[in-house]
């Protein structure tokens, strides 16, 4: 006879001495399949057959049948912890749905052979094939609350989602041919539920974890909390992994031992707000770390992602992000291109409207004889005041001169002292609020002969 136990899992009856040990523990019913599908349900405080017949059983009254395949003579002798085997067809099992709740980008759902809309809210069912394109996302949530996000280059199956209805026993199989699955599983409160990730030469299982699996020319399982078992196609052993490490499956399917995650990047240095939607992120470098990963999302669990970069230095141009908060969670990848633990920092892009004006004079690295200089840029159209910043260190610490809402588009300043100022313009909102800064730009005061007296506005 074979059993396949747990879920979805195939197990080989061996021969000899093996076959005979696991006749002892398995008793079937005569009338059974050759192959046959057994779930394990851990006995908990109170459970009795009778009572396990009727909340996962289509027959109550099978639990006669549940004693003499599991060989029990008293079921209420038996420890809490026990694991009695069901027989699949025996029980009140049903498909349950995943449900998609962000796509990013160009995302695929084939159904069938027939491609099925990757929309939020829609269903992803057992069987279903899911493809994400580059530069884009996909986040299923399970009935259980648990999320698995699928990124870019990635395809996976839905292998299987079903458990008893109206209970808690609930298992997910996804498989993973190609990219990179993030999940964040919901603790499991019956010890029989579980969720697994197969890839080409493994199966990846947890009880209530965070954990990513990645799949190119070898398979990666990175354990952010709790703990997963890797089984690996070439190892009758599993491997534990605990949070912090990772393991290694390459194509034998032999799982290397728990290997320690780079620490989170240092991200204490961000500012919280952005004036440009191109913002520019440093922070120190890790050691022995080859690349970071650095992905913005809407919330705070990255299940709606925006975007997504890799970089060989601790500086990150991140893409056009349109105004909003956003979260930002950066990585490290080290040589086994295994990725780090998470730093995950939230922040705002304020880059809208209206946009700052075109500065004309004085240009950029010019230098201004005398002690006074003419600013001067270009109107912006239904903006009616402008304001502008000029101070001697770029940070504007002290910001030496400046206007709040000047309705000129000049501006000239007298008594600077020589040397290196910087400049920069935004435009005021009806509202008189600012919008975004320009970029700042730099002069040099280099002689000091007094400027010639205007009829322009002064600098407050």
């Amino acid at each position: 006879m074979q059993v396949k136990t747990g879920f979805g899992r195939l197990t080989k009856v061996l021969r000899g001495m093996a076959f005979a040990l696991l006749l002892t523990c398995l008793s079937p019913v005569s009338g059974l399949a050759a192959e046959e599908e057994i779930w394990n349900i851990e006995l908990r405080q109170g459970d009795t057959l009778s009572g396990i017949a009727k909340r996962y059983l289509k027959n109550p009254n099978d639990w006669m049948k549940l004693q003499e395949f599991n060989n029990v003579r008293l079921d209420r002798a038996m420890p809490v912890g026990t694991r009695i085997n069901v027989p699949a067809a025996w029980m009140r099992l049903a498909d349950i749905d995943a449900k998609i709740i962000a796509v990013h980008g160009k995302v695929r759902i084939e159904r069938g052979g027939t491609d099925v809309p990757a929309t939020p809210g829609a269903a992803v069912k057992t069987g279903d094939r899911i493809s994400a394109a580059e530069a884009s996302s996909i986040t299923l949530r399970f009935a259980d609350g648990s999320t698995s996000s699928l990124h870019a280059n990635t395809n996976a199956r839905l292998e299987s989602s079903r458990g008893v209805p109206a209970t808690d026993l609930i298992a997910q199989r996804l498989r993973l041919d190609a990219g990179r699955i993030e999940s964040a599983i919901t603790p499991r409160k019956n010890s029989s539920s579980r969720f697994e990730v197969e890839t080409p030469v493994a199966v990846i299982g947890v009880r209530g974890t965070k954990f990513r699996t990645t799949v190119d020319d070898n398979s990666r399982g990175e354990v952010l909390e709790g703990r997963v078992d890797a089984r690996g196609s070439g190892s009758t052993t599993p491997v534990t992994i605990a949070a912090g490490f990772a393991t290694i499956i390459p194509a034998n399917g032999i799982p290397s031992q728990p290997m320690a995650l780079l620490p989170p990047p240092d991200l204490s240095g961000m500012l919280p707000s952005y004036e440009f939607n191109r913002p520019a992120i440093r922070f120190p470098p890790l050691r022995q770390a080859e690349q970071y990963r650095a992905m913005v999302a809407r919330d705070a669990a990255f299940n709606n992602l925006v975007t997504e970069i890799v970089s060989k230095q601790p500086r990150l141009q991140l893409p056009p992000v349109a105004d909003g908060a956003y979260f930002l969670r950066v990585r490290g990848i080290d040589t086994n291109r295994l990725e780090g633990r998470d730093a995950q920092i939230p922040f705002s892009i304020k880059a809208g409207t209206p946009p700052p004006p075109l500065p004309l004079q004085p240009a950029d690295g010019s230098p201004i004889p005398g002690d006074s200089v003419m600013l001067y840029w270009v109107p912006v159209r239904d903006v009616t005041s402008y304001r502008f910043e000029v101070d001697d260190v770029e940070t504007f610490f002290r910001v030496l001169h400046s206007a709040q809402r000047t309705p000129s588009f000049r501006f000239q300043i007298s008594g600077l002292r020589p040397g290196r100022h910087y400049w920069r313009l935004a435009s005021n909102r009806p509202d008189g609020e600012r919008g975004p800064w320009g970029p700042t730009l730099q002069f040099e005061i280099g002689g000091a002969t007094p400027a010639a007296q205007t009829d322009l506005p002064q600098a407050k």
